[in-house]
């Protein structure tokens, strides 16, 4: 009878530890997934090069990209004022940095880069207030 007893409790603390190397092992994949979550993602959008940023044209991340093979221009990307230190506070930033340097070897010190403004959306403009 005693052993019964033994046997049944030594089974129910079998379960209940199986119940808690679960919780457990939740706990740890919660923590790992906090784990990736504090390493920082690649950018998701390519450096815009100079070329399309003056144009406003999408551009991808081919050296040259579509648009100056097209066009058959230089294509150079401009590099961002925080470039050595890597602190950049934009996170949308368009412009190059010390990681990019590893996939884009056309980084120039570009400055003010000034979009060329779009005369036929003026003058559809002009024409509205007109009519």
């Amino acid at each position: 009878m005693l052993e019964e007893r033994v046997a049944k409790v030594k089974e129910q603390y079998d379960a209940l530890l199986e119940q808690t190397v679960g919780l457990m092992g939740d706990k740890v994949k919660h923590l790992k997934d906090a784990e990736k979550k504090l390493v920082p993602k690649p950018r998701k959008h390519p450096v815009v090069c100079i070329y399309c940023c003056m144009r406003n044209l999408p551009c991808d991340r081919g050296t040259p990209c579509r648009n100056c093979a097209k066009a058959m221009h230089d294509c150079k990307r401009a590099m961002c004022a925080n470039f050595k230190t890597g602190i950049c506070r934009n996170k949308l930033c368009n412009r190059a940095h010390e990681e990019d340097a590893k996939h884009y070897g056309n980084i120039v010190h570009a400055g003010h880069v000034r979009k060329e403004k779009d005369e036929n959306k003026r003058t559809k403009k002009r024409a509205r207030r007109r009519g």
